[in-house]
């Protein structure tokens, strides 16, 4: 034992000698709670582990002096001693769990947490196996989302078990919705102890909605018309129902009073212009235009840049009319 622990020293003295770190991160920090059998000597029950564990995550602190980064689970007793925690998913499980959705209590557990202690660092990982998963997903990073909110998508939809070396940047990261107005609200529940609840959040220019209830739909009226994440428009006073396990990220653009044109809308995104037609789905959400020909036939396009705006000059053949749009760079 002894030499075992001269290791150990020496180990340690090694590592803050040489490689200096600035944190050490704590994976699988929680198991010596909850892994540990019952009964286990000095380890009888949950809250004797629990009391050791703490003592263990204060003393390492105090030692090391360096920032702590652990598994998160929903317990604030440990946020005097960790800076940051991982999230092995906020919607559906992480890693070798990819693709199975974690239980509402368990989700909503998470979101009231991560909203709560907002100085606290989050990275955030959901495993993902189809599309709705990965709207489901995004939808609640949006939830969640401030400024210490770090979030990562990894894909198994090919049953591949690549964990985070297979990450995804859906379009859905990259919405023109501007910055959060206020924390998400329930906007409607079946039982809110069980996490089945729906919640809405307000964006400068949009809105997120997600369903964690596993048990009704949920009807919301909007205020204004969006542009939902794949390019559709909605109308105000459209009535949207969100289904078990769905969600919504809607947008709207950012537009000059005075330009715009019934059946025209044009959307800075990412340093790219998209233009829109209303009526019709006439582009790619991704930033690609996709003109039909009467409406490359007749108009012009003409693109200014300058310092902080573009300015988009939309010129009709047929009628001559002009429409010019202000964009934020």
């Amino acid at each position: 034992m002894g030499r075992w622990s001269l290791n150990v020293r020496w180990m340690y003295d090694s590592f803050l000698t040489y490689i200096k770190p600035e944190f050490i991160f704590l994976d699988n920090f929680y198991h010596p709670v909850s892994g540990v059998p019952h009964g286990s000597p000095d380890y009888e029950t949950m809250s004797i582990r629990k009391a050791k564990h703490l003592d263990f995550a204060a003393k390492l602190k105090e030692v090391t002096q360096l920032e702590l980064l652990g598994n998160m689970r929903p317990d604030s007793s440990y946020n005097p001693y960790l800076s940051a925690y991982f999230v092995c998913g906020v919607g559906h499980r992480c890693e070798y769990e990819a693709g199975n959705a974690l239980s509402p209590r368990r989700s909503y557990d998470k979101i009231k947490f991560i909203t709560k202690y907002k100085d606290k660092v989050y990275m955030i990982a959901d495993g993902i196996a189809n599309k709705e998963q990965l709207l489901f997903s995004v939808a609640l990073f949006y939830i969640v989302n401030h400024k210490n909110t770090y979030f990562l998508v990894h894909d198994t939809s090919k049953k591949k078990q690549c964990q985070y070396s297979c990450p995804l940047y859906p379009k859905y990261y990259y919405l023109p919705i501007g910055e959060p107005i206020a924390d998400y609200q329930v906007l409607g529940y079946t039982d809110t102890t069980k996490g089945l609840v729906f919640l809405g959040r307000e964006y400068n220019h949009g809105l997120v909605l997600a369903n964690l209830d596993t048990i009704k739909s949920y009807e919301y009226v909007l205020d204004k018309s969006y542009l939902d994440q794949d390019g559709y428009r909605h109308n105000v006073k459209d009535t949207l129902i969100v289904e078990p396990g769905g969600a919504y990220i809607l947008y709207y653009p950012y537009i000059q009073p005075g330009y715009k044109d019934d059946s025209l809308e044009i959307i800075g995104q990412r340093g790219r212009i998209i233009v829109r037609n209303l009526s019709k789905r006439l582009y790619d959400i991704s930033g690609r235009l996709e003109f039909e020909s009467d409406l490359r036939e007749y108009s012009t396009i003409e693109l200014k840049t300058k310092s902080k705006v573009y300015i988009v000059q939309v010129k009709y053949r047929k009628d001559k009319k002009v429409y010019k749009v202000v964009v934020p760079r």
